[in-house]
């Protein structure tokens, strides 16, 4: 059961409770290379009890992975499951934008392969994308990824931004070579944009996202970094033209969201909430 009272205040007799509160370790391969990353599982009353769960992709480089907002949502029954990308923050391999999707469809086919051993539900398995994590979630879902719906907040529209503003693009790309990033050369990520950033742009991908998927933006209403205008809403108008079920959010705010974090969190448990309403809780045959 899904709790807004416990998201500010402890769970009653949580640390008691027949399965207490406990954090999992992830490792697993992703197309050759080890990532790393933990499952943080609510109290449970009962051992037959299945969690949704949400899947959080952190932007770039990751500096902010937003994990004060997953103990919030594990507080209220809700599972967080977070990893590093390859080639960063101690993943093996080489970071690369277009591997950003492929190790979060790796780690999401971990959660449903393993989805009775850490007790989640299979049929409520959620994507929260920030900044550029947006850009992997908004890539998964026009893959087809098996999620019940995503959030997304202020996702960082890559393909565009190398079509329309080519000098930011390159600002904030050469930002991060030589930092944190395990890359085997200077021209690594700017080959991988420069091959797929036409493919890459949100309003083609809105297109291939399934009509039955529940989407939920939110932005800031002073980010620089992913300006809605820009990022959001040429998507958001195509995915509403789809008559699908997606709303827009905008926070007084910047792109970190350093002012308002209980406002961010309230609204991504919202969010998560009004898309789990509906979901079909019966077991799978």
């Amino acid at each position: 059961m899904l709790l807004k009272t416990n998201l500010f205040s402890e769970p009653k007799d949580a640390a008691s409770a027949a399965l207490p509160p406990e954090n999992a370790d992830m490792n697993l391969t992703s197309h050759g290379s080890k990532i790393f990353g933990r499952i943080l599982l609510p109290a449970a009353a009962r051992r037959e009890d299945r969690f949704p769960i949400v899947l959080f992709l952190h932007g770039y480089p990751g500096t902010e992975a937003n994990l004060d907002v997953a103990q919030v949502l594990r507080r209220a029954g809700i599972a967080v499951a977070h990893f590093s990308y390859r080639g960063v923050w101690g993943s093996h391999g080489h970071y690369r934008f277009s591997h950003l999707y492929e190790d979060g469809q790796c780690v999401l086919d971990f959660l449903h392969q393993h989805a009775d051993e850490y007790r989640i539900d299979p049929n409520r398995i959620y994507l929260m994308g920030y900044s550029m994590g947006g850009f992997a979630a908004m890539n998964l879902l026009a893959g087809g990824a098996a999620v019940r719906g995503a959030v997304l907040l202020s996702p960082c529209d890559l393909g565009s931004r190398y079509f329309d503003d080519p000098d930011r693009y390159q600002v904030t790309l050469n930002a991060q070579k030589g930092g944190c990033f395990r890359l085997p050369n200077d021209r690594y990520l700017d080959e991988d944009v420069r091959e797929h950033a036409a493919q890459w742009r949100f309003p083609l991908l809105a297109k291939h996202i399934p009509q039955t998927m529940p989407l939920r933006f939110i932005g800031g209403s002073s980010d620089r970094n992913t300006p809605s205008p820009q990022h959001i809403f040429p998507a958001l108008e195509i995915l509403q033209d789809r008559k699908m079920d997606v709303s827009y959010t905008e926070l007084p705010d910047s792109h970190e969201y350093a002012a308002h974090r209980i406002l961010l969190t309230e609204t991504i448990y919202e969010s998560l909430c009004q898309m789990d309403q509906n979901v079909d809780r019966r077991p799978q045959p």
